[in-house]
C-alpha cells in the first residue's frame, strides 16, 4: 500500500530534471540550475545538477546513471567543450540516448551555450 510520502517521491520523481554539461561549463551550468530552481514549486520539478545533489562518498558514476534512468527531462549544456573534449558529458548522453530507445518517455532539451 502506497503512502503519501511515497505518491510524493513518485510525483517528484515523474518531473525531474537532468542537467547536463562539461565540467569547464559549470558557472553557466550553475547558473541555469539557479534560474531554474525556483520554478520547482510552483511546476512540480526536480532539478538535478551533479554539484548541487551528489552527496560525499556517494559512487557519482552509479548516481548519475539511476538519476538519468529515473527523470523525465535530459537537459545538454551543448558547447565547443562538450563536443571536443572527452567529457563524461558525452557519456551521459549516450545512457539519455540508450534510455529514450528503449522506453521513449525520456524528452531532451538543447541548451546550446557558447
Amino acid at each position: 500500500m502506497s503512502t503519501n510520502n511515497d505518491l510524493k517521491y513518485e510525483d517528484q520523481k515523474q518531473h525531474q530534471i537532468f542537467i547536463s554539461y562539461a565540467h569547464d561549463d559549470s558557472n553557466a551550468a550553475n547558473r541555469l540550475f539557479n534560474d531554474l530552481k525556483e520554478f520547482e514549486k510552483e511546476f512540480k520539478l526536480k532539478f538535478w545538477l551533479d554539484k548541487d545533489s551528489l552527496l560525499p562518498g556517494q559512487n557519482w558514476s552509479e548516481v548519475i546513471q539511476n538519476v538519468i534512468k529515473e527523470s523525465k527531462y535530459f537537459i545538454l549544456l551543448l558547447s565547443k567543450n562538450a563536443i571536443e573534449k572527452n567529457t563524461y558529458v558525452q557519456e551521459e548522453l549516450r545512457m539519455a540516448l540508450e534510455r529514450l530507445k528503449t522506453i521513449n518517455k525520456l524528452k531532451f532539451i538543447s541548451y546550446p551555450y557558447v
